[in-house]
């Protein structure tokens, strides 16, 4: 199995939720961060411009030039490597410099079934430009095997090395489907690679992913704490203490720099929390400790929690 590769999609798919609108210290601690996990992948937003959007209503992230984006990885030592999303039909081409030049070094064409033939065209654009490139067909749930099957047939036409990822835009898919259209897309793109993105809408997110990953799937998206339009993403630090798990000499990630970030800017709701889950839950969760440790009056640095539990699974 190729090796697993990780894309973290906190600013773009949450984007979607605030207008983009992440302070630059948000954007530069987030980035520090995610290399410190050794995330392999961070999205960091769109390339759109303002003939498709008004650049008042929207924060950077929303068009992501490069000049901006540059500022905020010059300073990190090894940084992970950046990808940007365009929409078929909602960017110009004349505002993407060759990969060489750029900091990016991931373009994800998204698409809807319907739109298969332009972004095929997109995606060889940018592989021209040198950029590595991802198809990403959008509310795949909506359609029906034949006709996935059909576009399917039509991207190997043109374009027989690729990736493609099963997108579950609404939420509404369960495992065993899952696990039909990997199969799917394995027999109609036996030599291109496949990866996922799940939304959280019936709290399928983890296990969809999980699923693809088992039979299959060589990239997987998340965000912090799920972080992502409507019911929000398949969370990464769920995600990387599986991964470590299952594939403990094949990758190498570290969940505590994500747990740092939660604590800094996402942690102070659960600290409140009676009931239900939160990341002091998944920690006892991984560790195999009573919940006791995640009651609400009890306001660990989640850092630290993770060393103290990490110990007692250890005695």
């Amino acid at each position: 199995m190729p090796k697993l590769r990780i894309l973290d999609c906190t600013l773009r798919d949450g984007g979607l939720t605030n207008n983009f609108s992440f302070e630059d210290k948000y954007i530069q601690n987030h980035l520090q961060l995610m290399a410190l996990a050794h995330v392999d992948f961070v999205e960091m937003g769109y390339k759109t411009s303002g003939s498709f959007y008004d650049k008042q209503a929207y924060g950077p992230l929303k068009f992501c030039p490069d000049s901006y984006i540059r500022q905020f990885i010059n300073n990190i030592e090894n940084p992970p490597a950046l990808a940007f999303m365009v929409d078929v039909g909602k960017f110009d081409r004349e505002d993407i410099a060759p990969a060489s030049q750029s900091p990016f070094v991931m373009a994800r064409v998204a698409c809807y079934l319907n739109q298969i033939e332009q972004a095929v065209q997109d995606v060889l654009f940018f592989q021209e430009n040198g950029y590595i490139t991802t198809l990403n067909i959008m509310a795949i749930s909506k359609e029906q095997p034949q006709e996935i099957r059909k576009k399917l047939q039509l991207v190997k036409q043109v374009i027989p090395f690729i990736t493609v990822y099963i997108v579950d835009s609404y939420g509404a898919l369960y495992p065993d489907q899952i696990r039909n259209l990997i199969t799917l897309y394995k027999q109609e793109l036996p030599e291109s690679k496949i990866g996922i993105h799940v939304h959280n809408n019936m709290q399928l997110a983890f296990s969809n992913t999980i699923t693809a990953i088992e039979h299959g799937a060589v990239y997987a998206d998340a965000s912090v704490k799920g972080m992502g339009r409507g019911a929000g993403n398949c969370p990464l630090e769920c995600l990387l203490p599986y991964v470590e798990k299952k594939f403990a000499n094949k990758n190498r990630y570290d969940l505590k720099p994500v747990l740092k970030l939660i604590n800094d800017y996402y942690q102070k709701e659960d600290n409140y929390k009676a009931w239900g889950f939160c990341t002091k839950q998944l920690l006892t969760g991984l560790f195999n400790q009573h919940p006791v440790y995640s009651l609400p009056d009890r306001s660990y640095d989640l850092a630290d929690m993770y060393d103290y539990l990490q110990r007692k699974d250890r005695d």
